[in-house]
């Protein structure tokens, strides 16, 4: 045999050998566990970096569950995912951060996600050193799925500046300089944001724009389900809104703890929300807003001296519930806020099979003024449509404005098959200067077959300085039935200036059921009207009024000669 021959064909095997393990070492997709430890790679699977690790993940795939330990503090710049070649719901990727931070400096987030599916970052310290109004932590586009975040801190060290539209610690959105911009895109779905601290280190930093910014696809949020849940979670600061989400499906808000505790004084923008939610659906799961705690806006001991204008602790419009998966705002605490001009406790309109239960105001002040642009709202319900209950709230010692309200239904949709204001208790609550309704349904325009129920309410010891008290009033095309309700105690301050004080006013309604009310020692200055029905509507209607217990007592102001009518038919 030739030698020389042999020798070619032994050398050809070699080095075609040798080169399929070299491909199979450069492409061998990913499993098992690995390291960022700010060491040299050894054995494929330690990396020095972020940046190192993320090219070997994109570059190979992964055919197995992967988890990464990171060992070491890091800074670099912006990490980017994107989908990740065999990532499923069996080959995770989890990054344990260990208590460990990655920092950089960028005016966009640390870590995007772009488009990458099944990762769970734990226990991580993101932080973002730009002084850029835009800085986020995590950023979601292109439909970055199947993710969570969870028991981590997001942090912004130098952020000085606010902004109504720049910077998040989360966002889901298509720009990274504007999170309210729309998208035909969905972000992300099927998400979780869980247990974590989002906070400015600097002094008296106003915070982003936002905690938490969502902006679903504006052409699918509709018949598509995202059920995205943010839960449990720590935002200490902001600057315009804690959590805004728009067009969204299957949102769930939940447990979360929402102030500006890192904030010294009223630097954020005159206009701020704690959770705005606008434009939801719920195809395979109900959107809830629950168990949220609100408190201490614009800072902790803050006064209405130095506070901003207009604050809403919830801000929902445009929310679709169903039959079968409510619209739910339900179980939420909101406490300390304080403002100059406005005060929104919630501002719920146009909400479809509406729950609004269980939620706890206490001590939320605005400014005492003359001015009719002063006004305390609680609950500001408007336009519900299908059923709504409100229920089981309490407002106590939430004090000041020229208007205030407690509750308030104006306009809901005629065809409400269910209709409640039941078991809200409204006491404690002063200063109002000129008009004080505790609670008021107006312009219904609802149907006999399913009239309000406005029952089994407590509303006791609330004083107004001037004027009109009102509190139960029922105004205006309705059928209601004003039942078991506990009013006692409510007054106007005793001077010459304190005109009225009525507990039930039925004013311009259809068939109307004021029965077994228990009304004790409310009083004003001139009138009191313990009960006040009274209409001209013509047609085949009726009022009915039985065993209602009242005791008006005369001698309870300072006027020798008051008004006092028990029953004013």
């Amino acid at each position: 045999m030739d030698k020389n021959y042999n020798f070619k064909t032994s050398l050809r095997l070699v080095l075609a050998i040798l080169f399929v393990g070299f491909i199979g070492t450069v492409s061998a997709q990913m499993s098992g566990s690995y390291t960022i430890d700010n060491t040299a790679a050894t054995g494929g699977t330690n990396f020095a970096n972020w940046a190192d690790f993320r090219t070997a993940i994109v570059t190979n795939g992964v055919n197995g569950a992967v988890t990464v330990d990171v060992n070491t503090d890091i800074t670099g710049s912006q990490v980017s995912f994107p989908a990740i070649t065999g990532a499923s719901s069996t080959n995770t990727i989890t990054i344990k951060g260990n208590g460990k931070f990655f920092a950089a400096s960028v005016a966009d987030a640390v870590i995007l996600l772009d488009g990458a599916d099944y990762f769970t970052f734990d226990n991580l310290i993101v932080r973002n050193t730009s002084t850029s109004v835009n800085v986020q932590g995590f950023r979601f586009q292109n439909n970055a799925d199947y993710n969570t975040i969870q028991n981590s801190t997001i942090e912004f060290s130098a952020l000085a500046s606010g902004s109504t539209t720049g910077g998040a610690f989360i966002s889901f959105a298509t720009s990274a300089t504007n999170m309210t911009t729309t998208s035909s895109t969905n972000h992300g779905a099927y998400n979780t944001i869980y247990n974590n601290l989002m906070r400015t280190t600097n002094v008296n930093s106003p915070g982003p724009a936002f905690g938490i910014a969502i902006q679903g696809s504006n052409s699918t949020y509709s018949s598509t389900a995202q059920n995205n849940t943010i839960s449990n979670n720590t935002i200490q600061n902001f600057s315009a809104r804690a959590i805004r989400a728009f067009y969204t499906n299957g949102l769930q808000i939940l447990n979360n703890d929402i102030s500006r505790a890192n904030a010294t004084s009223y630097n954020s923008q005159s206009t701020i929300y704690g959770i705005d939610m606008e434009y939801s659906y719920a195809s395979a799961r109900a959107s809830k807003v629950e168990g949220n705690n609100i408190h201490d806006l614009p800072f902790l001991n803050a006064t209405v001296s130095s506070a901003p204008t207009t604050i809403y602790a919830f801000y929902t419009y445009f929310n679709y519930g169903n039959a079968t998966y409510r619209y739910s705002v339900s179980n939420n605490t909101i406490k300390k806020l304080r403002a100059t001009s406005y005060m929104y406790l919630g501002y719920n309109f146009y909400n479809y099979y509406f729950d609004l239960i269980g939620n706890n105001a206490d001590d939320n002040d605005i400014t005492i003024s003359t001015s009719s642009a002063y006004q305390f709202y609680g609950f500001y319900n408007g336009y519900t449509y299908n059923e709504y209950r409100f229920n089981n709230n309490t407002i106590q010692n939430c004090d000041g404005g020229y208007w205030w309200y407690g509750i308030r239904n104006s306009y809901p949709n005629s065809g409400c098959v269910v209709a409640e204001i039941k078991g809200n208790t409204i006491q404690d609550n002063d200063d109002a200067y000129y008009y004080h309704y505790s609670i008021h349904s107006e312009w219904t325009y609802n149907s006999a077959l399913y009239p309000i129920n406005i029952s089994d309410n407590t509303i006791q010891n609330n004083t107004s300085r001037y004027y009109y008290h009102y509190s139960i009033y029922a105004y205006y095309y309705g059928n209601y039935n004003i039942e078991r309700n506990t009013i006692k105690n409510n007054r106007n301050t005793q001077n010459s200036t304190s005109y009225y004080h009525y507990s039930i006013y039925n004013y311009y309604n259809y068939n109307t059921k004021v029965n077994s009310n228990l009304i004790v020692d409310n009083a004003a200055y001139y009138y009191t009207y313990p009960i006040y029905n009274y209409s001209f509507i013509s047609g085949s209607y009726s009022t009915e009024v039985r065993q209602n217990t009242i005791r008006a007592n005369g001698s309870l102001t300072n006027n020798s000669s008051p008004y006092v009518y028990a029953i004013y038919q």
